[in-house]
C-alpha cells in the first residue's frame, strides 16, 4: 500500500515534463524566441563561467569597475610622467665619497690618530683602440652569426 506522500511524489513527478513544456511556450510567446532551458548539460565550461560571474563579479560590480579606474589612472599617469632615459643623470656622484673622506679625517683627529692617505681614483676602463670593437671581434660576428640563429 502506498503512504500518501508516494501518491503525491508520484503526480508531480508525471507533471514535471509537461510543466517545463508549458514555461518553454510561455517564454517562446513572451521573448518571442524559442526558449532553451540549459542546466549546464551542454557546456559545463559556460555555465562555470556564467556561476563564476554571477557569484563573483557581478554582485560586486562597482568596486571592480572602481579598481578598473583606478589602474586606468595610473596608467595614464607613468605614461605622461615618463621621461626619456638620461646616462649622466645615474652617473655616480663624488659627493658621498668626499663626505666620507671628511668623516674619516673628522675621525681620524678626534682620536688622535694620523690621517689616512686619500685613495686615487681608478682611471677609467677604455678599449685598445679605437672608440669601437677590434675588427677581429666584428668578423668573428659576421662569420659565426648564423650559426647561432
Amino acid at each position: 500500500m502506498k503512504t500518501p506522500r508516494e501518491i503525491i511524489l508520484e503526480s508531480h513527478r508525471a507533471a514535471e515534463p509537461r510543466l517545463d513544456r508549458l514555461g518553454e511556450a510561455v517564454l517562446a510567446a513572451e521573448l518571442g524566441t524559442a526558449h532553451k532551458a540549459s542546466r549546464g548539460r551542454a557546456n559545463p565550461v559556460g555555465a562555470m563561467m556564467q556561476k563564476l560571474w554571477l557569484e563573483l563579479i557581478w554582485p560586486s560590480r562597482r568596486t571592480w569597475a572602481g579598481l578598473a579606474a583606478v589602474w586606468v589612472v595610473l596608467g595614464v599617469a607613468y605614461v605622461t610622467t615618463r621621461r626619456p632615459y638620461d646616462p649622466t643623470a645615474h652617473a655616480a656622484s663624488q659627493q658621498p665619497m668626499t663626505s666620507w673622506v671628511e668623516e674619516e679625517q673628522l675621525l681620524a683627529q678626534l682620536l688622535d690618530r694620523p690621517p689616512s692617505a686619500p685613495a686615487k681614483a681608478p682611471a677609467p676602463a677604455r678599449p685598445a683602440s679605437g672608440d669601437g670593437p677590434p675588427a677581429k671581434s666584428a668578423q668573428w660576428l659576421a662569420d659565426d652569426f648564423p650559426r647561432f640563429c
